[in-house]
C-alpha cells in the first residue's frame, strides 16, 4: 500500500513536484544567460574578433561589412600562378575536381596528382615571393570547397617526389 501524507497526497508527489520546479528553474536560468550574453557581448574581443583561426596563418574568408573577400594587394593575376593540386585524401577524383574549379577561376594548373601521404584538411603552399598569391589561392580554394584552407610553407623537401618542380603553388587536398 502506498503511504499517504496529511491532506491525502502520496509521498512521491512532493519529489516529482520539486524535480519539475528545479528543471524549470535551470531552464529559465539558461535562457536568461543566453539573452544576457546577446545583449552584453559586442563581439569585439576573443579569438574570433582577433582573427584567430586555430593557429593557421590568417586568411580573410569573411570580407568586410558583408562584402566578398578580397585577395591581398601583392598578388599576381591567377593565370600567372602555376598551381598543382595534390589529392592527399584518397578520395578518387577529388584533386581533378578542384583543379577544374581553379581553372574556371583563371588559374594555370598542372595535371592533378596524388600525394602518397594522407593528411587532414586543406592547405596551400607557395614558393618564396608568392606569399600574397598563397593567401589569394587559399581564398579561391576555400570558396571552391567550402572548407577553410590554411597557408603553409612550400614543400621544397618533397618537390621532386610530388612532381611540383614547375609549380609556383601546391594545394594539398586532405580529408575533411
Amino acid at each position: 500500500m502506498a503511504s499517504s501524507m496529511p491532506g491525502g497526497r502520496h509521498a512521491r508527489q512532493p519529489i516529482l513536484s520539486s524535480a519539475a520546479r528545479g528543471a524549470g528553474l535551470i531552464g529559465a536560468a539558461v535562457i536568461l544567460g543566453v539573452i544576457l550574453l546577446q545583449v552584453v557581448d559586442d563581439g569585439s574581443s576573443g579569438p574570433a574578433a582577433n582573427g584567430g583561426n586555430g593557429g593557421n596563418t590568417p586568411v580573410d574568408t569573411t570580407g568586410t561589412n558583408g562584402t566578398e573577400p578580397t585577395a591581398p594587394a601583392d598578388t599576381r593575376p591567377p593565370a600567372e600562378v602555376t598551381t598543382l593540386v595534390l589529392n592527399a585524401s584518397q578520395v578518387a577524383g577529388a584533386a581533378g575536381t578542384l583543379t577544374n574549379q581553379l581553372v574556371a577561376a583563371g588559374y594555370t594548373t598542372l595535371p592533378a596528382a596524388d600525394d602518397p601521404v594522407t593528411r587532414m584538411g586543406l592547405a596551400v603552399g607557395c614558393r618564396e615571393g608568392f606569399e600574397g598569391d598563397a593567401n589569394a589561392l587559399a581564398l579561391a580554394v576555400t570558396s571552391a570547397t567550402g572548407q577553410q584552407a590554411a597557408v603553409e610553407a612550400f614543400p621544397s623537401d618533397r618537390e621532386a617526389d610530388l612532381g611540383a618542380q614547375d609549380a609556383d603553388c601546391v594545394v594539398f587536398l586532405g580529408q575533411v
